[in-house]
């Protein structure tokens, strides 16, 4: 299996790097930013899996993870992160990712998963979807949550509309249907309620 990890952590990178060399088959190549990422993407050949940090020099959260799903040899990936809120793990997912794969997951679990996600299937640890499965707005979908996020940033359903790339009278409807699933009077109570979990 060959595997590109994208991450600014140069130790975790190492770490997984040298637990591979003693795996039969196993190949990784590290870069240390989206660009030089990027770069390798184009001048390797095909990666089968791309592991992908989150807080890259040029670029943060989830952006990196649209950016390498436009690219016309994208392969599977997986977001590599410490400790990733809910929400973010949620929309990494409604996006694309294959999973989520925590900094503090063993090595040997750490091969098996991505094994998994090259196999086709997807990753959750345990213990997220436990978190997953028992959090209070568990019952909203990925797009009620991907807009509730924005609600707690402050922007209009216009704002959001364009953010997420859909009409404006479909955050609405999301929006109307997220305040009634939670018992949120309106989007100001809503935002309130969301503060409180803890999730964003």
């Amino acid at each position: 299996m060959r595997i590109l990890i994208v991450e600014e952590n140069y130790i975790i990178g190492e770490a997984i790097s040298t637990f591979l060399r003693d795996q039969d088959s196993a190949e990784l190549v590290a870069a240390f930013s989206l660009s030089s990422a990027i770069e390798l993407i184009r001048s390797h050949k095909p990666f089968d899996l791309i592991v992908l940090g989150l807080n890259l020099p040029d670029i943060n959260g989830l952006d990196g993870l649209r950016v390498l799903l436009r690219k016309p040899s994208a392969c599977p990936i997986a977001i590599l992160a410490g400790n990733l809120p809910l929400r973010f793990t949620k929309e990494a997912m409604a996006l694309g990712a294959v999973g989520f794969l925590p900094k503090t997951l063993n090595m040997t679990s750490f091969v098996n998963a991505m094994k998994l996600m090259i196999a086709g299937e997807i990753y959750l640890p345990f213990e997220w979807m436990q978190q997953a499965a028992t959090h209070p707005l568990s019952v909203l979908t990925e797009r009620e949550l991907a807009a509730l996020s924005r609600i707690c940033q402050g922007k209009s359903n216009k704002q959001i509309a364009r953010e997420l790339d859909l009409q404006e009278v479909t955050i609405k409807l999301h929006v109307r249907n997220m305040c009634s699933k939670i018992g949120a009077q309106n989007r100001t109570h809503a935002a309130m309620l969301a503060r409180n979990s803890n999730i964003f």
